[in-house]
């Protein structure tokens, strides 16, 4: 975790935003964010503009045997998936990321950054990537009797170094822009780990995030927009937790010993506080400062080191905002904007980038 200490000199209470905007148009979506978040600037995911970047979708280019109907993700055993897997593999084993590429078809707004397209802030100090993680798609794609690849073996495995390759070959391309890289992995199903339908040991959690996050050289991040063992999450290898703060984030309380013991080898929450949904209009940058501090006391009186708290701590929207209204997503844009700037006068931290 060498870069997270860089990157922690600066990451007091930082505004983000990760996952699905409302918007059909990359130059749109890019203004939009640019205008607000000018330090952490990640591309955005345009699940308007076409069925290809839907969460799901947009990564799956390229594994062996795969199929789509009516977004349903399947590996077809009619296909010839036994030669694609070799080269999968090859690649994995080589080293060549380029079977990982994502095209424009399926990220469009990454395409027009990685084409210059795109005026970056002069401001910022890191670029955000995105990634479906290896449990969520997993078990959203099946083999032909309709059983989630993550419950086969090799499968798991190809998953994974589909994913790494994927994540590498964005990893590569976002740095040669000149910046720290964050990549963040979305890992919605993680809300249903325990359960029977994500029927996964925490060994196998660690060994599939991990194989991904090999293929990433900037800071790694997990995004969980549900209830979950936050310990399992905190004992892979990474650098940022993001969470939905505003409905869970008192659950990291069941957790204090791990999240302690994340801060100190310095690890970064992510603290998503701001409503991915009409409820934030009936907020405000105080009351949901207020909904940090409570949690942030409760674990302070729990063990947790408070400074490293206040110190290690993002900001940004709960989830994705593609499903809502530009106008409500904007909305919440610019009230985790002003969070940030709240919890900074609370707090006394600096943004300053020098």
């Amino acid at each position: 975790m060498a870069q997270s200490k860089n990157i922690k000199l600066h990451a007091n209470w930082q505004p983000f935003c990760l996952g699905a905007t409302p918007f059909a148009d990359s130059a749109k979506a890019w203004r939009s964010l640019n205008q607000r978040f000018d330090r952490l600037v990640g591309w955005p995911q345009l699940v308007r503009r076409s069925r290809f970047e839907g969460l799901y979708i947009q990564f799956s280019q390229g594994f062996p045997g795969l199929v789509s109907h009516n977004d349903i993700l399947w590996v077809d055993p009619r296909r010839d998936y036994e030669h694609d897997l070799q080269a999968l593999y090859l690649a994995y084993l080589e080293g060549d990321s380029q079977h990982g590429r994502i095209e424009p078809a399926y990220a469009q707004g990454l395409a027009d950054l990685l084409a210059g397209r795109v005026a970056l802030p002069e401001t910022t100090m890191a670029l955000v990537g995105r990634l479906i993680g290896p449990i969520s798609w997993g078990v959203s794609v099946v083999d032909a009797s309709r059983r989630p690849l993550l419950h086969d073996r090799l499968f798991s495995d190809a998953v994974a170094k589909h994913l790494y390759l994927k994540a590498r070959w964005q990893d590569e391309q976002l740095r040669r822009l000149g910046h720290t890289t964050i990549m963040m992995v979305e890992e919605p199903y993680m809300a249903s780990y325990g359960s029977m339908h994500v029927g996964v040991e925490r060994e196998q959690v660690s060994e599939l995030l991990g194989q991904v996050f090999d293929g990433v050289q900037g800071l790694r991040g997990v995004h969980c927009c549900g209830n979950t063992d936050w310990s399992v999450i905190l004992s892979t290898p990474l650098d940022i937790v993001s969470l939905d703060a505003y409905d869970y984030g008192q659950s990291l309380t069941a957790h204090a010993e791990a999240l302690d013991a994340f801060l100190r080898r310095g690890g970064i929450i992510a603290w998503g506080i701001a409503p991915a949904s009409a409820a934030a209009l009936n907020e405000t940058s105080d009351s949901l400062a207020d909904r940090i501090e409570s949690i942030l006391y409760r674990l302070s009186t729990l063990g947790v080191d408070s400074d490293l708290l206040a110190g290690s701590a993002l900001v940004s929207p709960s989830c994705g905002l593609g499903a809502l209204a530009p106008r409500i997503a904007e909305s919440v844009y610019d009230l985790t904007v002003a969070v940030s700037t709240e919890m900074v006068r609370r707090r006394g931290a600096s943004t300053s980038t020098s």
